[in-house]
Order: C-alpha cells, then structure tokens, then sequence
C-alpha cells in the first residue's frame, strides 16, 4: 500500500472522513497563503478537534515521516502556515510527504475577564470572532 494512502487512512481513523481533506481543490486554500505569494502542495490536511487528536496525529506523522505545516487563520505574511517547494525540491529531488495540520477547529473563546481586559482564545479563533466577543 502506499505510504500516503496509510497515512491518510490513519488520520482518518484519529480525526474522522471530515476532517481530513485529500481533494485538491479542497486542500487549495490551505495550501496558500492568503496573499497569494506562498503555495506548495500537501498530502493532506488534518483538522483535529481536541489536542488527545493532535498527539495522535503528530504520533501518524513521526511515525510515517510526515512533515507537519501547521496553520491556524492562515493569515501570516510570510507563508510559514503553508507548505512549500524548496528548490532543490523544483530540481528533481524527493519531496518529503506532508500535511497542514489545521487548528481551525479549536474555535473556542473563554475567561473573558473584562476588569483585566483579557480572552482567552482558541488557536483557530478568527479576529472578527475574537472582537465579537471582546465587545
């Protein structure tokens, strides 16, 4: 069997068919940035819901030699939240398999403390959902 194919099947297994997308046209907006200047391809990306999931699936990576991009918003400036191609990959060498692991799902907001003006948020808040609770 192939290497990815078990990976996936193992993610899946860990995550659910839901939250592991191998589509291409579904990866496509985790595989750039938001600014268009950064983009590279990925095997898969691994949305967990819980960080016992985000062990585990770190555990498929190590154990399958999996690099792991991992992305929150995906808003960053300078492509770090999204795989990429380095050139002597363009040249012909192999390319390590990876995933972007998506922490979109940790989309809590608590401890709103209004007297020390603080939140506490979720890795996958967005800011417009962060300001909608701040207010």
């Amino acid at each position: 069997m192939d290497p990815n194919a078990e990976f996936v099947r193992a993610a899946t297994l860990i995550v659910g068919d839901d939250h592991v997308i191998v589509d291409p046209g579904r990866r496509a907006t985790y595989e750039t940035d938001w600014t268009g200047r950064y983009t590279g391809t990925c095997i898969a990306t691994v949305r967990p819901g819980t960080t016992d999931e985000v062990v585990e699936v770190l555990q498929a990576c190590t154990a399958s030699d999996v690099a792991v991009i991992t992305q929150a918003g995906n808003t960053g400036l300078v492509g770090g939240g999204v795989p990429r191609v380095r050139s002597e990959e363009r040249e012909g060498a192999e390319q390590r398999p990876a995933i972007v692991l998506s922490m979109r799902r940790f989309e809590a907001i608590s401890d709103l403390d209004t007297s020390s003006m603080q939140v506490t948020c979720g890795a996958g808040v967005t800011i417009a959902d962060w300001r909608r609770a701040a207010r």
